[in-house]
């Protein structure tokens, strides 16, 4: 075996590696704040349980990927995370009645998540549903096919949008040590061919 395909495989070795601490830590992160705010929703006097969806939906979603990444491995736990959590968002905005809600805006941190997961396809195909899905929300609120939201206390709006920010931040420092490592790889690689 020569210097280059070893490479090639202790890099593709550390990339699986990688992915597999993101989606476990994307599991536990998401699966968390959504237990904590079912958990808060009696104090945050919610006007319908359909506010409790979105929560409840991304809680299993966590739990369903953690089982596939045991099973199957980073790339179908990935795959099962960021659809389901699409899936999820836009069911919670369809029953909640609105395309502006805080499950409808987790949308844009699972776009970037099926990108380095599942790969640029799988982004644009989460995009792609995003965007269909919240045209047909907005269609059927116009329609009178769904009911329209009940505006919400600011603090319960608050509370969800905390959550969604911190979740982000979590998210983008993870990518971002991802892509210094990759960095730090590609320096060590062009190194050791300047050495040859």
């Amino acid at each position: 075996m020569n210097i280059d395909s070893a490479t090639t495989a202790t890099g593709q070795a550390e990339d699986e590696a990688r992915k597999r601490r993101f989606v476990r830590l994307a599991c536990v992160v998401v699966g968390g704040a959504s237990l904590a705010y079912l958990l808060a929703s009696p104090w945050l006097a919610h006007r319908s349980l359909a506010s409790l969806t979105a929560p409840a939906i991304f809680l299993l979603t966590g739990l369903l990927a953690l089982g596939l990444l045991r099973r199957q491995g980073a790339h179908a736990a990935g795959l099962a995370l960021v659809y389901s959590l699409c899936a999820g968002a836009l069911l919670a905005g369809a029953l909640i009645g609105n395309v502006s809600s805080t499950s409808i805006y987790s949308l844009i941190v699972v776009i970037a998540m099926a990108d380095w997961l599942a790969g640029p396809r799988h982004a644009v195909a989460v995009t792609l549903l995003s965007l269909g899905g919240t045209l047909g929300i907005s269609l059927a609120l116009d329609a009178g096919l769904l009911q329209a939201a009940t505006p919400s206390r600011s603090v319960t709006a608050w509370v969800g949008l905390a959550l969604l920010l911190m979740v982000s931040a979590f998210f983008s420092r993870i990518v971002a040590l991802a892509f210094q490592a990759q960095l730090a790889r590609s320096e060590q690689l062009r190194h050791a061919l300047r050495l040859q």
